[in-house]
């Protein structure tokens, strides 16, 4: 590839742009990341647009990101703006709190971001699912570019008890629509009878009621919370799966990284989900609770099937998934679009 001179800034929400950062450097392209607090108001906005200077600005957020991208871009500080959702951004407003104060500010988030959309360059979605309801919303120039895993980073190991457990389940417990599953499953699982223990990783408004839910089923003894985790690759390859059942994921991180660390997984079909499980060879994925609890005792009564699809899920992630090819795809995208630099 010929070498790209000039500076890409990224604004992050929640995407991981130092494993990007670092292969686009590779390629010739000078990157670096705003730093920014996240607060929504118009100090955090103007201190983002004075720390603009470059030639592309990216953001994940889709509120105050795209809002300073839109007045960067009018004072001529950036050429050109692109969108990168991680997730669908209409359908994480939920309301949670369900005040009034709430919605106002739902409401003029939405408005906000409508302003916004209409003067950025390229939208780049997370996964083909995502990419289309984009379109859907009306946004042009929609190109889909995975989200890459550090494959060294989540491997296999050695076994270290201190990380140890028959099932694992990172999520964001912040969206009603991503958690709403998570009540049922619990309830089922009360029911089935399975005597596997539950390690749950994440953070979020729902836990606490995730946490009073599994008190009253009696289930304390089966599932333990421990909030967000630094170490979290240890975790990954020292579980015997991983469970995801979610209402709402464009292209979750949980379930590359598990892969990358050859382990199977279980999986609602939501979302971009299936874009990255291969269902019965890399991971299992369905809607049906009593097939999701069938599978997981499939897999826990059966350590050679789970080393198959372990080595499997892991093969996919370094044959596709790696930061490498997700920086290759955005440099054929701004090439597609003749940015040039």
């Amino acid at each position: 590839m010929e070498k790209i001179k000039s500076k890409i800034q990224f604004l992050p929400r929640r995407g991981k742009f130092k494993s990007l950062i670092a292969e686009l450097e590779k390629l010739g392209i000078q990157c670096c990341i705003v730093q920014c607090n996240y607060s929504y108001n118009i100090t955090a906005i103007s201190k983002i647009v004075r720390s603009i200077k470059g030639d592309i600005f990216v953001t994940t957020n889709p509120y105050y990101g795209l809002f300073a991208a839109t007045l960067a871009k009018k004072f001529g500080k950036i050429k050109h703006s692109i969108f990168r959702p991680v997730g669908d951004y209409q359908a994480e407003n939920n309301f949670r709190y369900g005040k009034i104060n709430y919605r106002i500010r739902c409401f003029l988030k939405m408005l906000e971001n409508s302003f916004s959309l209409r003067d950025v360059d390229i939208t780049i979605a997370v996964s083909d699912w995502l990419r289309k309801k984009l379109e859907s919303y009306g946004l042009k120039n929609v190109y889909t570019m995975y989200n890459g895993v550090d494959c060294i980073r989540f491997r296999p190991r050695k076994t270290d008890e201190r990380y140890r457990t028959q099932i694992l389940c990172v999520m964001n417990f912040d969206i009603y629509k991503k958690v709403e599953p998570l009540y049922m499953f619990l309830t089922e699982y009360k029911k089935s009878k399975l005597p596997y223990h539950i390690t749950f990783l994440g953070d979020g408004f729902y836990l606490d009621s995730l946490k009073k839910d599994t008190l009253k089923l009696g289930l304390n003894e089966n599932i333990t919370f421990k909030g967000w985790v630094e170490n979290i690759e240890y975790y990954y390859s020292n579980c015997d799966i991983l469970i995801h059942p979610s209402g709402l994921d464009a292209f979750p991180s949980a379930i590359l990284e598990v892969g990358a660390s050859a382990k199977p997984v279980v999986a609602t079909k939501v979302g971009g989900i299936h874009e990255i499980i291969t269902d019965g060879k890399t991971g299992f994925i369905t809607n049906n609770l009593n097939n999701f609890l069938n599978y997981i005792e499939k897999l826990m009564e059966n350590s050679e099937l789970r080393e198959k699809i372990g080595a499997n899920a892991r093969n996919k992630m370094i044959g596709k998934f790696t930061w490498e090819k997700t920086a290759a795809r955005l440099y054929d995208i701004l090439k597609m679009e003749n940015i040039k630099i």
